[in-house]
């Protein structure tokens, strides 16, 4: 009888704790749609964040999404100068970690724990609702396979130090410092400082663009490079004879986080932006623009890119700490003008 008697009470109060939650929901929308429109500020492409905004307004077309669209130096600058001029005209930003990271620090961002985040393990989240991660790039080693084989290939990035892959047999990126930052960290300063010294004695060829790099390595220029596996996965699904290393360890996943600013005029329009962003029929849309969700319950756009086994490591906020002597330490290193 007491056992029947706390069942149907315990039953009554998850009851009424669902039915409160999906009022609160309501409202936060009903608020949401008097706002009528959130400013998106983002890096994405406009070929990929175009179609997200347009899905968003599709679902709730009282609200009106302002995308703007810069290079992450760019945004960096424009919401600084906004700032400076008292003007908070974003209400959501998107953008690469080490721009996202270093307006975190100057404390830009609002908390937001969406009802998504569940769905994002950790390391792709901010535990306090700051930042929840939206899409990542894998770095690896990658290989032209008419001039290396499988076998001959690295299997670790220490395999670089070979002298056999000396004398521009290896390119790597000019503005790679973000990638050069996090193996440090990871690695430990005095391990990974030594291996890139070590990497530097091979002579490396170094080159702008991740995306350039791949046609390049694509097109015969040199067998090895740093690279994005999407990329190389895009390009062996067009027949180009590339492929990328699957045991590297640690296999970068650098983060692409989305955050509601501090001052956003438009704040409840914001957090339903986010919301839907990050849900599981946003990242979809994501995934077939070719871009690889961090959501545990859905599979990358190339089948590779979710193998078993993969080293992953999210790049690490704390690396904006020290970030300036990063980036210089990589250019010295590398011999970067």
């Amino acid at each position: 009888m007491h056992n029947k008697l706390f069942l149907s009470l315990t039953l009554l109060l998850l009851l009424a704790a669902a039915q409160g939650r999906s009022q609160e929901r309501e409202a936060s929308r009903d608020a949401a749609r008097k706002e009528g429109i959130v400013s998106w500020y983002s890096t994405l492409a406009v070929s990929e964040s175009q179609p997200l905004a347009h899905a968003f307004e599709k679902i709730y077309p009282s609200i009106k999404v302002n995308l703007y669209r810069g290079q992450a130096e760019k945004l960096l600058s424009k919401i600084a100068t906004e700032a400076r001029a008292g003007h908070y005209l974003f209400d959501v930003l998107t953008a690469n970690d080490i721009e996202f990271f270093i307006l975190l620090k100057q404390g830009a961002f609002a908390p937001h724990i969406s009802a998504e985040n569940k769905a994002y393990p950790v390391g792709f989240k901010d535990p306090k609702g700051f930042w929840t991660d939206t899409y990542n790039n894998y770095h690896s080693i990658c290989y032209n396979t008419r001039l290396v084989s499988a076998r001959e290939a690295p299997k670790d990035w220490k395999d670089l130090r070979d002298p056999k892959w000396n004398s521009g047999k290896l390119a790597l990126v000019r503005n790679a410092a973000p990638w050069y930052a996090n193996m440090i960290k990871i690695m430990g300063e005095k391990e990974g400082r030594a291996f890139f010294q070590a990497l530097a004695a091979n002579q490396p060829q170094m080159h702008s663009g991740y995306t350039n790099v791949a046609q390049l390595l694509a097109a015969g220029e040199f067998p090895l490079a740093l690279c994005r596996a999407h990329r190389i996965e895009k390009l062996r699904e067009a027949g180009a004879p590339v492929d990328w290393v699957t045991t590297v360890n640690p296999l970068l996943a650098d983060l692409h986080p989305i955050g509601l600013a501090t001052r956003a005029a438009h704040p409840n329009a914001g957090k339903l932006f986010i919301d839907y962003i990050l849900s599981r029929q946003g990242q979809e849309l994501a995934v077939r623009l070719g871009r690889i969700s961090p959501r545990s319950d859905l599979k990358p756009p190339y089948p590779r890119l979710g193998i078993p086994g993969l080293h992953l490591a999210p790049s690490i906020p704390s690396v904006v700490d020290d970030y300036n002597r990063f980036s210089d330490d990589y250019r010295k290193i590398f011999g970067i003008n």
